[in-house]
C-alpha cells in the first residue's frame, strides 16, 4: 500500500493464515499512520491498552510461564542496602553521574546517550511507584471451588507466605512476599506473624533495612475481613497458589478527650482497607486456611 515514503507492506491483509495464530488484522489505523496491532496475540489475552499516547503494554496481563521480573527487581532495589542507602537510589545517582560524564565528554556516549540517561531516571521512579502500588507481586484470580468451612485449631500455625502491612507497636513496615505464619485464636481473631532477620549478600556488602529485624504482626477479626479471592500468586519467577483478602480496619485518631474517656466521634475513625495476600506450598495448605476463614462466616 502507498505510504509517506513510498509503497509499504499492507499488514491489514494477510495472504495465509497460520494455525495457532489471531487472523484479526495485526495493524490498526494510528495517529501517525499504521501501527502493530498488539491487542491480537496468539494466547487471547490483551497485552496492550489504550493509553494517551497510543498502545502501551498492559503489565496485567502476564502469559502462562512468562512471569515479568520487573516488580521482583523493583522490590530487591527498594530493599537492600549499599552503605546504608537503597540500590534504588544508587541506580539514580548512577545515571546522573553518566549524564554529566557524558556532557562534559570525559565519557563518550554523545548528546543522545546523555538524554537517555536523564530520561531513565523519572522512568525508573514512575516505574518503582507502580510496582509499589501492586506491592510487588502479581495476582491473578482462578475457579478454585471453595473448600469446606473447617476451623483451624488455636495452637495450630501454619507457614505461608504473606504480602501486606504488617505493625509492631508505633511502626509500620509493608513487606512482600515472605516468610510468615498464620494462626487463628480462640477468640477467632486471626494473625500474620513474621520474624524478620538481618538480611545480608555479596559477602555482607548488601544489607536489608537495621529497623526490619524482629517480629512484625498483622492481626484482623472476621468482621474485618471483607472479601476472600483465591488465585496464583507471581512473584519473579516463581508462582504459588494464593489467596487475596480486603481487610478493612476502624482506626482512631487520638485526642485530648481520649485521656477523659469521652468517645471519639465519627469524624475521629477512618476506616483503613489494604490487600493482603497470601502464598501457599500446595493448593491443599491454601484450603487449610481458607476454610478456616469460611468458618467464620458460617459462625456470624
Amino acid at each position: 500500500m502507498a505510504g509517506p515514503c513510498g509503497m509499504v507492506p499492507n499488514l491489514q491483509t494477510e495472504p495465509f493464515a497460520v494455525a495457532g495464530l489471531p487472523t484479526e488484522p495485526f495493524a490498526v489505523a494510528g495517529p501517525c499512520g499504521m501501527v502493530p496491532n498488539l491487542q491480537t496475540e496468539p494466547l487471547g489475552k490483551p497485552f496492550a491498552v489504550a493509553g494517551p499516547c497510543g498502545m502501551v503494554p498492559n503489565l496485567q496481563t502476564v502469559p502462562p510461564g512468562k512471569p515479568l521480573m520487573f516488580f521482583k527487581l523493583s522490590y530487591l532495589l527498594q530493599h537492600y542496602r549499599f552503605w546504608g542507602i537503597s540500590l534504588q537510589r544508587w541506580l539514580m545517582i548512577g545515571l546522573a553521574l553518566l549524564a554529566v560524564l557524558m556532557a562534559l565528554r570525559i565519557l563518550p556516549g554523545g548528546t543522545a546517550a546523555t538524554l537517555l540517561c536523564l530520561l531513565l531516571i523519572p522512568v525508573s521512579i514512575i516505574a518503582n511507584a507502580a510496582a509499589r502500588r501492586s506491592q510487588y507481586v502479581q495476582f491473578r484470580s482462578d475457579s478454585a471451588a471453595p473448600p469446606r468451612p473447617a476451623k483451624l485449631n488455636p495452637t495450630q500455625r501454619l507457614t505461608i507466605h504473606a504480602t501486606g502491612l504488617f505493625e509492631v507497636q508505633d511502626k509500620q513496615r509493608r513487606y512482600s512476599e515472605v516468610s510468615a505464619h498464620y494462626q487463628t485464636f480462640a477468640t477467632r481473631e486471626h494473625v500474620l506473624t513474621v520474624a524478620a532477620v538481618e538480611e545480608t549478600h555479596w559477602h555482607g556488602l548488601l544489607r536489608g533495612s537495621d529497623d526490619a529485624r524482629g517480629l512484625w504482626y498483622l492481626f484482623f477479626k472476621p468482621g474485618e475481613l471483607h472479601s476472600v479471592e483465591a488465585g496464583i500468586l507471581r512473584n519473579g519467577f516463581k508462582q504459588r497458589p494464593a489467596l487475596r483478602l480486603e481487610i478493612g480496619q476502624v482506626l482512631h485518631r487520638q485526642s485530648p478527650s481520649d485521656a477523659w474517656g469521652i468517645p471519639p466521634s465519627r469524624d475521629a475513625k477512618a476506616e483503613r482497607r489494604q490487600l493482603v495476600y497470601l502464598s501457599f506450598a500446595t493448593p491443599e495448605d491454601r484450603d487449610k486456611v481458607w476454610g478456616d476463614l469460611l468458618a467464620d462466616r458460617i459462625q456470624a
